[in-house]
């Protein structure tokens, strides 16, 4: 084989990992709540735990991120084992996957046939005394929207019963036992999920500098064949 046309072949080898990115499908489903139209807040003076006041017209907003896209026709799924990371606000205390005391009790959807969230029950919980593992008694706080429902939040309230949550989630509550020293905030609607981030195309893309040096390439290749025809 002619030495410059070997030398071609492994240039364009040696180039073709850098001309191409992998698609991405990290996607961002973003939650929007509807705004407290009531909140009923602590008896004061408080009389245990973090008292706090919830104020009319604070929402639950906030999101939730997947390696890949949500999929097609899905009907009441348990998607958190798919999820790497959350972070939502109920206006008054922020759950996040970075903080050791979130807990997540349900992230179940339904979606359309092209991945969007049609319906949702969500609940989210923080310990907000105590420490790992939690007993009854310890308080949380925590949110809960639905589809089929208002969104609804609660602060500061004590735990009945400490147990595997339908998530799958350990040292997590599902049974409440509010008091004088626990907040409400409640909504007569329910918000809705978007897609804040959705996967690039499956086409390959070319970065800016793979791009020149690809034309280059191209370019030589294109001179090379025109003096060889020559040639002959």
């Amino acid at each position: 084989m002619n030495p410059n046309r070997a030398n071609l072949q492994r240039s364009l080898l040696m180039l073709a990992p850098l001309c191409f990115s992998p698609s991405l499908g990290a996607t961002t489903y973003v939650y929007t709540g509807a705004p407290y139209t009531a909140v009923l807040n602590f008896t004061s003076p408080c009389g245990t735990g973090p008292c706090a006041n919830y104020v009319v017209g604070e929402r639950v907003t906030g999101q939730f991120a997947t390696t890949v896209p949500l999929g097609s026709n899905l009907v009441n799924q348990n998607v958190f084992p798919s999820v790497t990371s959350y972070s939502f606000s109920d206006g008054l205390v922020t759950y996040s996957s970075a903080d050791p005391n979130s807990r997540v009790d349900n992230l179940v959807v339904s979606t359309d046939a092209i991945g969007r969230i049609v319906a949702f029950d969500v609940v989210v919980m923080l310990w907000q005394t105590g420490s790992s593992p939690h007993v009854a008694g310890d308080r949380l706080a925590r949110f809960f929207v639905s589809s089929s429902s208002v969104d609804v939040t609660e602060n500061n309230a004590p735990c009945a019963a400490v147990v595997t949550a339908p998530s799958g989630v350990s040292d997590a509550c599902v049974v409440f036992a509010p008091d004088a020293s626990t907040s409400f905030g409640d909504a007569i609607a329910h918000g809705s999920f978007s897609v804040l981030s959705t996967p690039q195309a499956a086409v390959p893309a070319l970065s800016r500098w793979a791009t020149i040096l690809l034309s280059l390439v191209v370019a030589g290749s294109l001179c090379f064949a025109s003096r060889e025809s020559k040639a002959r």
